[in-house]
């Protein structure tokens, strides 16, 4: 009997392939688990910047009708919130905060809820949804208060018309994954919520995803 190398028995074309064929595997199988934990830590680590993010909130809007970008940072360990006036020049010039009583903001949104053509602010507050009116000079009044059933804070607000009927709704989704909608029936009044459980998230985007459908109904 010939030995090979290291007291090994010489392997047959076949045995070589095969062992080649495991180590292309074993090779491929720790490419797919490194790419996988390697999205996950990418996935893990935009949910820590988010949640970074969403401790001082913030959103870009002209506030003031200059036509430049205005930035506003809620601060919920402090209270209130604080806006950042666009330049010409770029440089962000910063206005008193506002409502600083308002301690544990969690939550904001911008659009014009009364239909005035000024920029309004929907905030969670506590296990509230409070409304301010926009002055048209990144200044605000407080508006009305809705109560969040069921004492859940929000975590993310956005403004629309959800019911076509010409009046700028709010939606609220809050920490225990309910989608909560408060119906504007006239100017400055929400009717009590309807409440959509959904799974649990951080933000939500509105747009009208139907549209156009019912001209393809009926079509075969």
């Amino acid at each position: 009997m010939v030995l090979g190398r290291a007291g090994k028995m010489p392997r047959s074309s076949d045995d070589q392939s095969l062992c080649r064929g495991i180590r292309d595997r074993d090779a491929r199988a720790r490419t797919a688990v490194g790419g996988r934990l390697s999205r996950l830590a990418g996935v893990h680590a935009g949910a820590l910047r988010h949640r970074r993010q969403r401790r001082f909130p913030r959103f870009i809007e002209d506030l003031n009708g200059d036509g430049k970008g205005d930035l506003v940072v809620l601060y919920n360990n402090s209270g209130g919130f604080q806006v950042y006036l666009g330049s010409a020049s770029g440089v962000l010039v910063p206005t008193p905060v506002q409502f600083p009583s308002a301690s544990t903001i969690t939550s904001i949104a911008a659009g014009d809820l009364n239909g005035d053509g000024k920029a309004d602010i929907v905030a969670g507050v506590n296990a509230e949804i409070r409304v301010y009116y926009g002055n048209g000079d990144a200044t605000f009044i407080a508006g009305p208060v809705m109560a969040l059933p069921g004492g859940a804070g929000a975590l993310d607000e956005r403004i629309g018309d959800f019911d076509n009927d010409g009046r700028p709704d709010i939606a609220a989704f809050t920490i225990t994954g309910h989608l909560f909608v408060f119906r504007q029936t006239s100017p400055g009044v929400f009717a009590p919520p309807t409440d959509a459980p959904v799974p649990a998230s951080y933000q939500m985007e509105i747009a009208d995803l139907d549209a156009g459908l019912s001209g393809l109904r009926g079509h075969s």
